[in-house]
């Protein structure tokens, strides 16, 4: 094997797949005479018509295309300003959607509008959604109502909140709803190879991704390339057919039907709701249009209601932290008195242990490992703060930063330590144990690296059975607040507080001596 790793799934440039899916056909036309430069080969057999759709290209539209829906398309393109997102009309049966493929050439892509069934009343379904989604109390049910109310406009056997975690892009399932019969992932973790990057950029351009059939075939568009020689990119098309690796992915989980709406926060992919069908399925437009909405009314509840609980956590941690300030600066010996209220300090962090190294003497209470350990991690602390010039250092997995700090892990697997002013080498470490953690994967994140028939691209997993890791040497991460909170800690209880008594205590000596 050469040259096959996980990073090539990021590497694969699906964007520029020439190709259609079979529910919908394309045709690409020069805007000032409405020539034909590009068509799918399933346009004529998809509006009925017997003859080769490729050789139309070159032909005026006009001729494959009623003269009254051609002169609606250019009126239409030719209103769009430049750099305009794709846009969407309809047209007796079918729902068209329009988009730049590059300067003076335009896709035109048409699907069914598909119907909708007569006793369905969305209109009570949407209702009843913004009526839970105003009383749900937390993220995780917020979710779930999502995940609800989606597959209820649409019919999935299951429907998943696919929830990415940065940086390393792995997937979680953090919220489901399912028909009795389907195979359930709820808490399980995907590898981000499994969504890739160019996957995920262009959920950021195309909202919504159907794909109706997994098993169906996809139609060449002609020509491939451009009269430049370049290929076309089909990064805002909604019909581009699907990679040869994804639908071998979809065909190892038994999915035939798959469609996925994406969530969005401040430019950034927060979501997925990934929809799964063991049978075909098509979504019509207009249930395509509330899920939308269902997703973006998600985008906008569940940041603001984390933002906010990790707003109020953040003012509870301060208010104890002024609290612990207030009681120490009415003390005559406030380090001595840090250490008495050890409880509190531990509390504060999160932490099981704090230690101070100053002029080589430690000072330490809590859950601690020996003195001469402590040194050494004071030492090497240092020594990353040197390197990378920041006072502060922050880890959640020592043992796995360096294998030397594993045997410490029932007392130091996560560290934050901080500079202190004015002396050399003089550090305060808040320390958190090991925490065992069981991942449970949707099946082994590791790929099989076989490259079989898809020329250097690795191979999608076959199975997705419970497959479970033990993460060891980690303790509990550290919080945005607490991480800032720890250089507040040390400005205020120690560059203010203590030095400002140090130097008092000082002085009064001078005087006593005088």
């Amino acid at each position: 094997m050469k040259n096959l790793d996980l990073t090539n799934c990021d590497k694969e440039q699906i964007h520029l797949i020439s190709s259609v899916q079979g529910h919908g056909a394309l045709v690409a036309v020069t805007p000032l005479d409405m020539k034909i430069r590009h068509i799918s080969e399933n346009f004529l057999s998809f509006i009925e018509r017997s003859e080769d759709s490729h050789l139309f290209v070159g032909s005026k539209l006009s001729e494959i295309l009623p003269h009254d829906l051609v002169v609606k398309l250019q009126s239409k393109i030719r209103s769009l300003p430049v750099q305009s997102p794709p846009v969407s009309l309809t047209w007796g049966s079918f729902d068209i959607y329009l988009y730049m493929l590059k300067e003076n050439l335009f896709a035109i892509e048409f699907e069914n509008l598909g119907a909708v069934r007569e006793d369905f009343d969305s209109q009570s379904v949407m209702q009843s959604y913004l009526t839970n989604m105003s009383k749900a109390k937390s993220v995780k049910e917020l979710s779930f109502i999502s995940c609800k109310t989606i597959r209820e406009l649409t019919g999935f056997d299951r429907v998943m909140l696919y929830r990415f975690w940065a940086p390393s892009w792995d997937g979680e399932v953090t919220a489901e709803d399912k028909n009795v019969g389907a195979h359930s992932f709820m808490g399980h973790r995907f590898p981000a190879s499994d969504i890739p990057k160019p996957a995920r950029d262009l959920y950021l351009k195309n909202q919504v991704r159907q794909i109706c059939d997994s098993h169906e075939r996809s139609y060449l568009i002609y020509p491939q390339k451009t009269d430049e020689k370049e290929a076309l990119d089909f990064s805002n098309s909604r019909l581009r057919a699907v990679s040869l690796v994804h639908l071998e992915y979809l065909k190892n989980m038994k999915v035939r039907g798959s469609f996925s709406v994406a969530v969005k926060v401040e430019g950034a992919l927060w979501a997925l709701i990934a929809c799964h069908s063991e049978q075909p399925k098509q979504v019509p437009h207009s249930i395509r249009a509330l899920c939308d909405t269902v997703a973006n009314c998600l985008a906008l509840s569940a940041p603001a209601m984390e933002n906010a609980l990790g707003k109020n956590n953040e003012i509870q941690f301060y208010e104890r932290m002024l609290s612990i300030f207030s009681h120490l600066k009415n003390s005559s010996a406030p380090q001595d008195e840090l250490f008495r209220m050890s409880d509190e300090v531990n509390n504060l962090f999160h932490s099981h242990g704090f230690a101070l190294v100053k002029d080589n003497v430690v000072s330490s209470i809590g859950i601690t490992p020996q003195i001469a350990d402590i040194k050494s991690v004071a030492a090497w602390t240092l020594d990353q703060m040197n390197e990378s010039g920041d006072p502060l250092f922050v880890s959640n997995s020592l043992g796995r930063i360096d294998q030397k700090w594993e045997y410490l892990k029932d007392h130091i697997s996560g560290i934050a330590a901080v500079r202190l002013s004015g002396y050399d080498n003089a550090v305060l470490m808040f320390f958190r144990p090991e925490v065992l953690q069981t991942i449970q994967w949707g099946g082994d994140p590791r790929k099989n690296l076989d490259a079989r028939q898809y020329q250097g691209v690795i191979n999608p997993r076959t199975s997705f059975e419970t497959w479970s890791e033990v993460i060891r040497y980690t303790s509990a991460p550290w919080e945005d607040h607490e991480i800032k909170g720890v250089v507040q800690f040390k400005e205020l209880i120690f560059d203010s507080l203590i030095q400002t008594q140090n130097l008092i205590s000082e002085l009064g000596q001078k005087f006593k001596k005088n």
